[in-house]
């Protein structure tokens, strides 16, 4: 059960951010767009919410919520990125926006870059050790 939520939320962030680039770019509707996207941290809730019933309702903790933890710690450490990274793509497509920006291909504006980009995947593992801590708290 716990699987298919996890995919669902995988399914629903993707569903709100295109939905949301659709509405403003070429539906020209900016606050309904800026509303999908607004609604994209709201899959987080749910996930976690669903997880910390599943929980607490005596479920086995397992594989499935150590991936819930995983997701939510990508989603904390990536989310506003991956929302930015396809912004800029869809308004460059569909709006004339200026081409997306691209990473430095080398140097020490690349090295900086790597840095920032493993300093995200870090945080988005605390953020995961830190969901199943209080998980476990939240149980015992």
């Amino acid at each position: 059960m716990l699987v298919m939520v996890v995919v669902g939320c995988e399914i629903g962030f993707w569903v709100l951010l295109v939905a949301g680039l659709v509405a403003r770019y070429p539906l020209r509707r900016p606050r309904l767009g800026a509303a999908l996207l607004v609604c994209v941290p709201l899959v987080d809730l749910v996930l976690l919410a669903v997880t910390a019933l599943d929980l607490r309702r005596g479920a086995t903790a397992d594989a499935t919520h150590g991936l819930a933890a995983v997701y939510l710690g990508f989603s904390v450490a990536f989310g506003h990125s991956t929302i930015r990274w396809a912004d800029q793509r869809f308004a460059h497509r569909f709006a004339g926006g200026p081409p997306p920006v691209r990473p430095p291909s080398h140097g020490w504006a690349r090295a900086r870059h790597e840095w920032r980009e493993w300093a995200k995947g870090l945080l988005g593992w605390a953020v995961a050790c830190a969901f199943l801590v209080a998980a476990i708290v939240y149980v015992v």
